[in-house]
């Protein structure tokens, strides 16, 4: 056998072996419930860490995934990098779909929903004005509010966030515009397995054989191995864990952004009123990943061309869509330049 597949092999053995032990449970970190709206949380994560602003820095995650991917584990943690920088810092969790929910779409989840969690933001902080970390589908979500209210804003940044949804060469986009969601309608939810299967298949033999390959030779070296395999571990399964989805929405946020790419066409209506990019009146920071499969740099690059100049930056960071959040690389630059950023326009 070659040198480098016995390694490997070795590597295997090695990681194996404590993916077959009972896995320990995390405890997870402290944090309050500060507001609700049905089955939707507004946290707050208290800290011990000396105060550099009280201005809040307000976390919108997507719904198609679970928000536990920003405080994955202790030493992986993309929130712990805005608490220990001093950042009072807050999470908007969508949760399940609710009878709140039923058969709304985006006037009701964005006008109605966001903006009272938000208005929990100000209650308890204190401030009237935040900032919003919009990521991924909550990067949208978050523009359109930013656009809708931008009275209760002081800055906008996103991350990993598509604005072009009919960029060439995506498989995500292609496939989702192809699909026929007009069942979903007046139906319940979207079970979430159907997702799971969805990302797994825009690169199936990453997220099969070669997964394990390259987790066999990152302990080839036999350094660290247990801590490896605990990051490998709670990816995985925070990974095959995504929420199911309310229907109405799902079906209306394909139908305006996938197919009618209604952020480039700039014909977006949104509680009565008609959203211009253009008329963006929020300093915005766009961060994006040059290897995200899932949002391609172009996609996300598309707003420097629909907001004005004087109101835009970017950040490109070299990492895919999840390594943005707990790659090693992105822990150390983006929660750094985010705040300096911040700061600046303060």
């Amino acid at each position: 056998m070659p040198d480098s597949a016995a390694k490997v092999l070795r590597g295997w053995q090695l990681a194996s072996s404590r993916l077959l032990s009972t896995a320990s449970r995390l405890q997870s970190r402290e944090r309050i419930c500060v507001a609700e709206y049905a089955n939707s949380r507004l946290w707050f994560y208290p800290t011990s860490a000396s105060p550099r602003t009280a201005q809040p820095l307000v976390m919108v995650y997507a719904m198609v995934n679970r928000p536990t991917v920003l405080d994955l584990l202790p030493d992986r943690s993309f929130i712990d990098q805005f608490l220990q920088a001093g950042r009072c810092v807050y999470l908007l969790e969508w949760g399940e779909p609710d009878f709140a929910g039923y058969n709304q779409g985006l006037n009701h989840y964005v006008g109605g929903r966001m903006d009272a969690l938000l208005q929990g933001v100000r209650r308890h902080s204190g401030q009237d004005k935040l900032a919003l970390l919009g990521i991924c589908q909550g990067g949208v979500l978050s523009l359109l509010y930013a656009l809708l209210k931008p009275q209760n804003l002081h800055a906008l940044a996103l991350a990993v966030t598509s604005i072009d949804f009919q960029t060439p060469g995506c498989v995500l986009y292609q496939r989702v515009r192809e699909v026929d969601t007009s069942l979903l309608k007046d139906s319940w939810c979207l079970e979430g397995d159907l997702l799971v299967q969805l990302f797994h298949s825009l690169q199936p033999m990453r997220n099969t054989v070669a997964k394990y390959l390259q987790l066999a030779e990152d302990c080839s070296d036999g350094e660290r191995v247990d801590d490896k395999v605990r990051l490998f571990r709670a990816m995985e399964s925070w990974i095959a864990d995504c929420p199911d989805q309310p229907a109405a929405l799902f079906h209306e946020f394909i139908r305006v952004f996938y197919q009618e790419n209604q952020l480039m066409n700039g014909r977006l209506e949104l509680c009565g009123h008609d959203l211009k990019l253009a008329e963006l009146a929020v300093p915005v920071l766009n961060i994006y990943g040059q290897r995200d499969h899932i949002v391609p740099q172009a996609s996300s690059r598309a707003l420097s061309t629909l907001v004005p100049s004087c109101q835009y930056d970017e950040l490109a960071v070299d990492v895919g869509h999840i390594g943005m959040f707990v790659s090693t690389r992105s822990l150390r630059q983006v929660p750094d330049q985010l705040c300096q950023w911040l700061d600046a326009i303060n």
